[in-house]
């Protein structure tokens, strides 16, 4: 992680993200999350300029938060429902 981070930011052309690399084990169904962000990102730089950016910011990291925050609740209560599924670590 330590060194995708330093190569993204020595190398300009360096297109390996340490999110990628993160997110590789976690599930097939992230890779979708990461590009559609990706892609909003993108589309809200590109059309609407830095400042929207910075107003989307905060929308953004509440979807997140709600992510996990929803995640570590259904882990609860797998755990106490004790379900077999569910792995901590």
């Amino acid at each position: 992680m330590s060194g995708l981070l330093y190569l993204r930011s020595a190398f300009y052309w360096w297109r390996l993200h340490p999110i990628g690399y993160i997110t590789t084990d976690i599930g097939q169904g992230l890779w979708f999350s990461d590009w559609l962000g990706w892609l909003i990102k993108r589309s809200v730089l590109k059309y609407e300029g830095g400042a929207a950016f910075q107003r989307l910011i905060p929308f953004f990291i509440g979807l997140f938060v709600g992510q996990l925050f929803m995640a570590a609740f259904w882990i609860v209560i797998g755990l106490l429902d004790g379900e077999v599924g569910v792995q901590l670590l």
